[in-house]
C-alpha cells in the first residue's frame, strides 16, 4: 500500500485498540478481522487536498488526517483518545497541531492535550453580552482552569504538557482550538518572532497576547495593538 515508515497518533492508537493492522487496507471499525461495509478505506482518503499530500502514496499522513476528521464521531466509538477528539468538531485546528506533532509526541501526551482542551471548553463561562475582550480573556482564564497557563503568564507545551510552561504558538494555536469550539472569529497570527490570536468580526479587530510583557513590562492589559510588534 505504500505505507510510509513513520507513523502518526491516529494509525497507532488504531493498532493499539486492534482496530488496525500495519499495512492494511481499511481501519477495521468493527474489530471483526475482515473487512465489512461500514469499514474506512484509506485509499478514499488519498483524494484530499491538503498541503503536503502525495497522491502516488496511499496512506500518507494527510490521508490519515483526513481519515480522522472526517470521521471523529465514528472514531469516537472506538475509545481512547478518539473518545476525546471526537468531543471537538472535525474542523476544529487541534486536529492539525496534534497529526503535526504527533511524530514527536508521546500518545499520553496526545491523550492529555485533547483532555484539556475538551474540559477548558467546558470550564468556559461568559455572558451572552460578553465583549470581544471579555471572551477572549475568558478562554485565557478558561486554560488556567485547567493547567495549560498560569497566572504569571509563564507558557505549557504540548509535549510536556504537565510539566513544563506552553510556548506562545501552542497558546496561540490551542486559544484559537477552544474559540472555534465556541464559534467564535479567533484567528492565530504571526508577527515578527512571535503569535498571538486575533478576534476579527466584520470592522471589529481586537488583538490578545498571553505574552505581551514579555515586550512590554509595563502593560498591564493582554491586548495590544499591531503597533505594538512594530517596535
Amino acid at each position: 500500500m505504500g505505507e510510509p515508515t513513520k507513523i502518526n497518533w491516529v494509525q497507532k492508537e488504531l493498532i493499539r485498540l486492534k482496530a488496525y493492522k500495519p499495512g492494511a487496507s481499511y481501519v477495521d471499525l468493527n474489530k471483526s478481522g475482515r473487512r465489512d461495509r461500514g469499514d474506512l478505506r484509506i485509499k478514499k482518503y488519498n483524494n484530499n487536498r491538503f498541503p503536503g499530500s502525495n497522491r502516488k502514496v496511499i496512506g500518507d499522513w494527510t490521508d490519515w488526517y483526513a481519515l480522522h476528521r472526517w470521521n471523529t464521531r465514528k472514531l469516537a466509538k472506538l475509545g481512547g483518545i478518539f473518545s476525546w477528539s471526537g468531543k471537538l468538531k472535525s474542523s476544529n485546528p487541534l486536529h492539525t497541531v496534534t497529526m503535526v506533532e504527533s511524530y514527536l509526541s508521546k500518545q499520553d501526551n496526545i491523550l492529555n492535550m485533547y483532555k484539556k482542551v475538551v474540559t477548558a471548553v467546558n470550564n468556559l463561562t461568559v455572558n451572552d453580552h460578553a465583549t470581544p475582550k471579555q471572551k477572549l480573556t475568558a478562554i485565557f482564564n478558561a486554560m488556567i482552569s485547567v493547567g495549560l497557563l498560569r497566572k504569571r503568564r509563564y507558557p505549557l507545551s504540548t509535549e510536556e504538557v504537565n510539566r513544563t510552561p506552553l510556548n506562545p504558538v501552542a497558546t496561540a494555536f490551542i486559544a484559537a482550538a477552544i474559540a472555534h469550539e465556541m464559534g467564535w472569529p479567533v484567528h492565530v497570527v504571526r508577527a515578527p518572532k512571535h503569535v498571538f490570536i486575533r478576534w476579527v468580526k466584520g470592522k471589529t479587530r481586537v488583538n490578545a497576547d498571553w505574552y505581551v510583557k514579555k515586550f512590554d513590562p509595563k502593560r498591564t492589559d493582554i491586548f495590544p495593538t499591531d503597533k505594538d510588534y512594530m517596535r
